[in-house]
């Protein structure tokens, strides 16, 4: 179709528009065909001036039917959300408590960690203290944020999950730079809350004390960690792309089924195995570096179990997937 044929339908439409306006307007003996041809006759000036009242007068209408329907809407979204989650938690519940689970058993051992430290008399204590201050903090967020995922995850939000994700990644990453580095470099870092800096405190480090770079970024401290790899560098980049506005984190969602023709708008209950291992790894991660800082035998124990406890999460997920979506 033509722009000559486009805008001719517009503008019929625009008219019928105002004639059935004005029709309502003006029931007042004035003959319906006397108001079609007047309308008719209205020069662009005219039209774009009427048609700019109707467009103003049907929202204010929309506006009102909006506001007097905004709670009878809510209880309805309220319970539609509630059945999307009673039907979430008949299906992957189990995964769900092993999560939570996970969670329990990290934030415990934190505390007692915690509790054995203030009365433990050890020379380390005040050579590590910075890396241990970090360290506590670093945890503590990395707990939050996975506690944020599951909850996610039990909304039907992966994408969102995966988002949060990267954070406790990159957590993990700069904890691991934190734990094999300096006192210095921790303090640096501790240091820098107050300010503007993201990255340069890691160049009080002594493999960037040299480094001619104007900036240091994220990518130079993962490269420099032991548990990185080109897995998790890919990983890493897909939630990347999840947070951002690129292309693949717009088409290739992973709460998107294929194949595709369906646009998530809310909730899904498709793609939430990968947000959950991978948060279940870097916790256990987080967590090892953090009760190894310093000598502890239950903190050690507290590691072995959140390892196998990432493992038990894993399968769990991932045997759910496979048996809610078998023909994906």
């Amino acid at each position: 179709m033509g722009d000559k044929d486009k805008n001719s339908n517009f503008i019929e439409t625009m008219q019928k528009a105002i004639i059935e306006k004005c029709l309502e307007k003006y029931e007042n003996g004035v003959p319906e065909q006397e108001i079609i041809d007047k309308v008719k006759k209205l020069n662009a000036n005219e039209m774009d001036e009427i048609y700019a009242s109707y467009i103003n007068d049907t929202a204010e209408e929309m506006l009102k039917f909006y506001q007097t329907t905004m709670y009878e809407e809510a209880l309805r979204w309220n319970a539609e959300t509630a059945e999307f989650i009673a039907i979430q938690e008949q299906k992957w519940g189990r995964c769900f408590v092993a999560s939570r689970a996970m969670y329990t058993i990290s934030v415990e051992a934190a505390e007692k960690y915690g509790k054995y430290l203030n009365g433990a008399d050890m020379p380390d204590k005040n050579n590590k203290k910075y890396r241990y201050l970090v360290l506590r903090e670093i945890h503590g967020r990395t707990c939050q944020i996975f506690l944020e995922i599951l909850h996610l995850m039990q909304l039907g939000f992966a994408d969102g999950a995966f988002a949060r994700w990267r954070s406790m990644y990159e957590l993990s990453v700069v904890a691991n730079f934190i734990y094999d580095g300096t006192e210095d470099t921790a303090k640096a870092f501790h240091g820098a809350s107050e300010t503007d800096d993201r990255y340069e405190w890691a160049r009080c480090a002594p493999c960037f004390s040299q480094n001619a770079k104007k900036h240091i970024t994220f990518n130079d401290i993962q490269n420099q960690c032991d548990f990185t790899n080109e897995i998790w560098k890919k990983q890493y980049t897909l939630a990347n792309q999840i947070v951002h506005a690129s292309p693949q984190g717009t088409f290739k969602r992973i709460s998107i089924k294929e194949p595709l023709g369906m646009i998530p708008v809310g909730h899904s209950d498709y793609g939430i195995s990968t947000p959950a291992e991978h948060s279940a790894i870097s916790l256990s991660q987080v967590s090892a570096l953090f009760f190894t800082l310093l000598p502890y035998d239950e903190g050690l124990v507290a590691v072995e179990v959140l390892n196998r406890w990432g493992d038990l999460v894993r399968k769990y997920y991932f045997d759910t997937h496979d048996e809610i979506f078998r023909e994906h």
